[in-house]
């Protein structure tokens, strides 16, 4: 809603700041969250979670936790790092809760890390 600046965001960002990664990428991700402060909305109403009086605290907080783990798997990547081994300092997903905090990390782990495989291997850009 323009006029009152108020947007729904989808699961492009979620309350807690960690929403998945399951289809598109990174990059994309990083580029709506770049859309959404260019818009500087004054409420937010994220996919899941309690509308935001103040959103871009939590678009800082989902850009930070992408543009690190992007830069974790990056290094593990070029450093030679098995997915497994990279994935070995997160906590095990919740097989009982698909879209746990947990279960979100591990999978959004996994996505990136294939990201920046790709990347690495010339097959794709990662910025």
């Amino acid at each position: 809603l323009p006029r009152e600046r108020i947007l729904f965001a989808g699961d492009v960002l979620v309350e807690d700041g960690v929403t998945m990664v399951v289809d598109g990428g990174t990059t994309p991700l990083l580029g709506a969250l770049a859309q959404i402060e260019a818009l500087q909305p004054a409420i937010v109403v994220p996919g899941h979670g309690a509308i935001l009086g103040r959103p871009g605290e939590l678009v800082a907080r989902t850009r930070r936790y992408f543009t690190g783990l992007r830069s974790d798997m990056r290094a593990a990547v070029e450093g030679g790092v098995p997915m497994r081994r990279a994935l070995a300092t997160l906590p095990p997903a919740d097989e009982t809760r698909p879209v746990s905090l947990n279960s979100r990390r591990r999978r959004n782990a996994v996505r990136v890390y294939l990201e920046e495989e790709r990347a690495y291997m010339g097959l794709e850009s990662s910025p």
